[in-house]
């Protein structure tokens, strides 16, 4: 490649890395200095972050939080830090706040997040044309966000949510379905990048026993957007997070959720950016299936969820989740779902037994994928 051609390349590049750099430094400096208040109980934990995924490979890096309490009784305010590097060349930093105002009645959540990472393009659908050779792509990310939810009874808030994202799309493949901007047919949108906002309502209704680990209740939140992607015109999304906990005989818990995304706008085929587009897979959503590898306007997924009783540090657990994509509500009655399952081994990290470092293996009927992370998959 001639050097009058890589040079507007690189320099667009630093452009766009400088512009979302500049937007992470905004966000830790206006959003998350509440939560750093002189309040008489305040701790700080750093943990170094290691891991691994099958999409990210190795994974490195360091987690940090900083807890505030304001008063006895109070709910905790607190800012979470993460960087990460994948050895399959994946890096991200991201930064989360919650603070509790107005005597709680107000919850303030912010988050930002910066990656960069190799992907892989599989196509659109529950057949996607290149399920068997993928197309490779590089993606800069930067996404800003938060939702400040007011409380409108015990256990129920009500609020509006924004998320700003923004996506550099490079070294595709000459010629190929991103290159060209079709794939079965289909239009593909944001093959080169895209810049998104989102704005809407949000609900959620929260009575688990437990913020970390749940023993007992009900989560759900749902939020409904419209977004402009600036030159493709507006669109709506719409989404439901639900997820039960139930505690059985000794310390045995059952878990569950379920999750529905949607894509509404003018246009069903292929009018939102293919990185919004809805998706499932990875260390979360159905574990065992490539995160990723199926997307579309319409997707859904299930999981259940048996951990055992702890017995010193450890807990085993087993899972089975399932998911689909469909161009269209409509067409998930005939979408046939992907199934996966496996079982795992928690260690607890925390003196109350409620932080684990998470080992699962999955199995998706073809290929056997191991998990290593903290936190639980939901």
């Amino acid at each position: 490649m001639s050097s009058s051609v890589v040079r507007p390349l690189v320099q667009k590049k630093t452009r766009s890395c400088r512009l979302v750099s500049a937007l992470f430094g905004v966000f830790l400096l206006v959003f998350a200095t509440p939560a750093f208040a002189d309040y008489p109980d305040t701790s700080w934990l750093v943990l170094p972050n290691a891991g691994f995924t099958p999409e990210l490979g190795f994974i490195l890096g360091v987690s940090g939080q900083y807890v505030s309490i304001p008063a006895e009784g109070a709910p905790a305010d607190s800012v979470t830090f993460s960087g990460i590097y994948g050895t399959t060349g994946t890096f991200s930093l991201a930064a989360l706040a919650t603070n509790h105002l107005l005597d709680s009645l107000l919850l303030l959540e912010t988050g930002t997040r910066l990656s960069y990472s190799p992907e892989e393009f599989f196509g659109l659908g529950r057949s996607p044309e290149f399920s068997e050779s993928p197309e490779p792509y590089d993606a800069l990310g930067f996404g800003l966000g938060g939702s400040a939810l007011f409380r409108v009874g015990e256990q129920v808030r009500v609020g509006p949510v924004i998320d700003v994202v923004f996506s550099d799309i490079h070294a595709r493949k000459n010629g190929g379905a991103l290159d060209s901007g079709l794939t079965n047919g289909r239009e593909i949108r944001g093959a080169d990048g895209s810049l998104s906002i989102a704005v809407g309502p949000r609900v959620r209704f929260d009575s688990k026993d437990n913020a970390i680990f749940p023993s007992s209740g009900v989560y759900a939140d749902s939020a409904t957007t419209f977004v402009t992607t600036l030159s493709n015109g507006v669109f709506m999304t719409t989404g439901l997070d639900l997820r039960g906990f139930i505690s059985t005989f000794e310390d045995t818990v059952f878990a569950g959720q379920v999750t529905v995304d949607q894509i509404i706008g003018p246009d069903s085929i292929g009018e939102p950016p293919f990185v919004l587009l809805p998706t499932f897979g990875g260390s979360n959503r159905v574990r065992g299936v490539e995160a990723g590898r199926f997307r579309d306007n319409t997707a859904v997924t299930a999981q259940i969820e048996l951990r055992s009783p702890r017995v010193w540090r450890l807990r085993a657990v087993a899972f089975l989740g399932a998911g689909t994509v469909a161009e269209g509500p409509s067409d998930i009655g005939g979408a046939a779902a992907v199934v996966a399952g496996g079982g795992g081994i928690r260690f607890a990290v925390s003196a109350d037994g409620d932080q684990h470092l998470r080992l699962d293996i999955a199995w998706d009927g073809e290929n056997i994928s191991p998990y290593i992370s903290f936190g639980e998959a939901f």
